[in-house]
């Protein structure tokens, strides 16, 4: 639009929320402790498991959350897979309450055939009969309430936003997407003026930032404002 001028767009999303819910739902004390702080978390990770940088310790945070094993933890931080099979048991040593939760979620998931997220959306997961339904079964136990967790507050906080979003509609301010853990928003050329429309957004943050289920960690967003949806990443 050759109308549109800097700061017409905004996204706003949540921050690292996958390892915030994992933390939370774990009641794992050194993550939580690293948010509490302000720490890096991966940057802790690293330092923790031994990997050799920070964006292979960013690979195994989110992989692991993923419910992702030694092979795919190999390809995804480009390392033998020997070492990441060495790699993967320091994780469990240097995260032993995220392990000792997922030891328990795998049991219960075999004697319930399921399980659940915080918000009480259950997953069905079939009984395993073999190694790879095993494996299967584990990513699903894994994924189900970290994944599913994290998306359930997403979805919260949409509602939440809702009568914002009603607001916004009288003075040119509109929703143009929601992805994963991302709102956007787009100003149009009747809305009043930059106060308007920093209201609307500060409002916004305020909103998605208190839509959290958890008492034991913070899930703050970033804003991004620009003039293109691109710009904002």
């Amino acid at each position: 639009n050759p109308d549109r001028h800097v700061g017409d767009i905004a996204t706003i999303d949540y921050s690292q929320m996958e390892l915030r819910v994992l933390a939370a739902i774990s009641g794992e004390t050194h993550m939580l402790q690293a948010f509490t702080d302000g720490e890096d978390i991966h940057a802790l990770t690293q330092r923790r498991v031994g990997l050799p940088s920070r964006t292979k310790a960013k690979n195994f945070n989110f992989g692991v959350s993923f419910g992702a094993q030694a092979p795919t933890l190999s390809e995804t931080a480009g390392i033998p897979m020997t070492e990441a099979k060495a790699f993967l048991d320091a994780y469990w040593e240097a995260y032993p309450k995220y392990k000792q939760y997922v030891d328990s979620l795998v049991v219960q998931v075999e004697a319930d055939g399921g399980c659940r997220n915080w918000a009480g959306r259950w997953r069905t997961i079939p009984k395993a009969t073999n190694r790879n339904e095993k494996n299967r079964n584990m990513r699903l136990a894994m994924n189900t309430p970290i994944q599913g967790g994290a998306l359930d507050v997403a979805k919260q906080a949409c509602v939440d936003l809702l009568p914002l979003l009603r607001l916004g509609e009288e003075v040119d301010i509109h929703p143009f997407e929601f992805l994963h853990d991302e709102v956007g928003f787009e100003r149009g050329k009747d809305c009043p003026d930059d106060l308007t429309w920093q209201v609307f957004l500060d409002q916004a943050v305020e909103i998605m930032e208190a839509a959290n289920p958890f008492m034991d960690v913070d899930l703050p967003v970033t804003l991004s404002i620009a003039s293109s949806w691109g710009d904002c990443k």
